[in-house]
């Protein structure tokens, strides 16, 4: 439910952030990207109390996974000229 409500607001024309590069503009869905903040962990979730996982292993999963999802998200609203 939560991806289908980040594409009806990117196809409404919200959820989304205009950047200026160096050889144009470009647009970051952050829609996209906050609902994977939610998406994957609770995946995570889903599939290891499948498996019989440990609880803490299923925890320390979504962390990670929400972790991940954050910095993707920092990494594409950031507008700078620096180069890894």
């Amino acid at each position: 439910m939560v991806p289908a409500i980040a594409y009806v607001t990117m196809l409404s024309g919200y959820g989304l952030t205009t950047m200026g590069a160096p050889f144009g503009h470009r647009c970051f869905f952050d829609a996209r990207q906050l609902a994977m903040a939610f998406e994957v962990p609770l995946l995570i979730v889903a599939v290891g109390l499948l498996a019989g996982a440990h609880a803490v292993d299923i925890t320390l999963g979504s962390i990670a996974a929400f972790l991940m999802q954050i910095s993707m998200l920092m990494g594409g609203i950031m507008d700078s000229n620096n180069r890894w």
